[in-house]
C-alpha cells in the first residue's frame, strides 16, 4: 500500500471514529420551566396559553373578520378596512 493511501485510509478511520463517538442531542430532553407556550392569534401578539388544557385563557375578547366584512367596507387596503371593523386596530 502507498504512503499516500495510507494517510487517506487514517485520515477517513479517524473520521469515522470521531463521528461514532459524537452522541447528538436527544430530542427528548426535558425543557427548561422558563419556556412558555403561546396561542398564535394571527397578529403575532404573544398570548398566554394555560398549561394545563394548551388553550388560550377564556375570557378574552376575540372578533372575527371575514372576506365578506372586509368587501363590505368599500376600502381597497386591508388595513383600511379592518381599521373601520376592528376600533382596536391602529
Amino acid at each position: 500500500m502507498r504512503p499516500t493511501s495510507r494517510i487517506l485510509l487514517s485520515v477517513l478511520l479517524a473520521s469515522a471514529i470521531a463521528a461514532c463517538a459524537t452522541r447528538p442531542q436527544s430530542a427528548s430532553a426535558p425543557q427548561s420551566a422558563s419556556k412558555q407556550r403561546a396561542a398564535v392569534t394571527g397578529s403575532r401578539i404573544p398570548v398566554p396559553v394555560d398549561a394545563r388544557t394548551g388553550q388560550a385563557p377564556a375570557g378574552q375578547p376575540t372578533q372575527s373578520v371575514n372576506q365578506q366584512d372586509i368587501q363590505s367596507t368599500g376600502q381597497d387596503e386591508p388595513g383600511a378596512a379592518l381599521r373601520m371593523l376592528v376600533p382596536e386596530v391602529h
